[in-house]
């Protein structure tokens, strides 16, 4: 018996390894297979988010310019308005407010000077000052108001949109 029960696992045996190693090779196979499909949804996911991310580093980079432009055209106007005031208005007193919003900046400028005909002046002789601000504040898609009147002293408010995402 010992003979026989030696033969058949001398056959048996390498047929039982054959078959273990086919049946491993097989989950193995599987087991490559679904990674294989994991790596190449995540990869997607991955290009989709970077992809996302790219966008909004271009959008942030516009949104800054946009400030940078709008910031120079507010504080030359802001350098016009000092100097107008300082040459002409005779004003005791001056109130500056600049506002931030979500999507809008606002500059706003009053004072209890003499004040001036709008009418008149832009008939007649345009003030630089007045006049490169209305140059300068459409660049940005801005606006720019004026209310004055001779006595009544002036109010000058200019409003720059913020373009893009909203600001901090």
């Amino acid at each position: 018996m010992t003979n026989r029960l030696l033969c058949l696992t001398a056959i048996w045996g390498p047929v039982v390894y054959f078959l273990q190693h086919r049946k491993n090779e097989e989950t193995l196979r599987k087991a490559h297979g679904e990674l294989e499909a994991r790596v190449e949804e995540r990869t997607h996911e991955l290009a989709l988010v970077n992809q996302t991310l790219l966008q909004e580093i271009s959008e942030r980079r516009e949104t800054e310019r946009s400030l940078r432009e709008s910031e120079t055209s507010l504080r030359a106007s802001q350098a016009e308005l000092q100097d107008s005031r300082a040459r002409h208005a005779k004003a005791t007193e001056v109130e500056v407010e600049l506002i931030c919003e979500e999507e809008l900046i606002s500059l706003s400028i009053r004072d209890n000077g003499v004040g001036f005909d709008l009418g008149h002046i832009a008939q007649s002789c345009p003030r630089l000052g007045l006049l490169s601000m209305k140059e300068r504040v459409p660049l940005v898609d801005g606006r720019l108001d004026v209310v004055t009147a001779p006595g009544q002293g002036t109010h000058l408010e200019v409003q720059v949109p913020l373009q893009g995402a909203p600001h901090a």
